[in-house]
């Protein structure tokens, strides 16, 4: 903790003496009022897809439209309602959480992460942004070798890698 920042690490050791095959992944929740009274807000506008991940942990294969040349996202329920969203290829850096109501925002700096989960369970007070390092098994994988898994991470023999995020309230 350093002023009103949380700086969260994953430190990585590869103890072994052949290469280490992981990836790593965050799961912080913020508490809400109202989903409706939400939105998310990129560093830069840009054009994403939502990769929706179903109740059983299957990713779905066909991205949705949601960010549109934007920067921009309004939360609502119906956001939700298969279960949570993966953000694939952002060039952005970060992400707020936005509470329209007053312009208050939490900021998830995700500087070393290449994918971003977002969920919530309905009618929940909170929602959850998960940086990702590394990605979870996905439908375009026709692959059961994790070397060549989507966004595998390899770690060489007696190295370390730290992984880190920052969160601004």
């Amino acid at each position: 903790l350093e002023d009103k920042k949380l700086i969260v690490s994953y430190i990585t050791d590869n103890k072994s003496e052949e290469e280490m095959l992981y990836n790593v992944g965050s799961h912080e929740a913020y508490n809400i009022d109202g989903i409706d009274n939400y939105s998310l807000v990129l560093d830069e506008a840009e054009t994403l897809d939502r990769y929706e991940v179903e109740p059983n942990g299957i990713i779905c294969e066909k991205g949705i439209p949601c960010f549109k040349n934007s920067r921009e996202l309004k939360l609502n329920e119906d956001f939700f309602a298969i279960d949570a969203i993966i953000l694939f290829d952002i060039k952005s850096r970060g992400i707020a959480l936005r509470d329209d109501r007053n312009g208050k925002e939490l900021y998830v700096d995700f500087e070393e992460s290449n994918s971003i989960l977002i969920w919530r369970k309905p009618k929940a007070p909170y929602v959850c942004i998960e940086a990702w390092a590394g990605a979870p098994d996905v439908p375009w994988d026709k692959t059961d070798n994790f070397e060549e898994k989507f966004r595998m991470k390899f770690l060489p023999a007696g190295e370390r890698e730290t992984i880190t995020h920052t969160i601004s309230f």
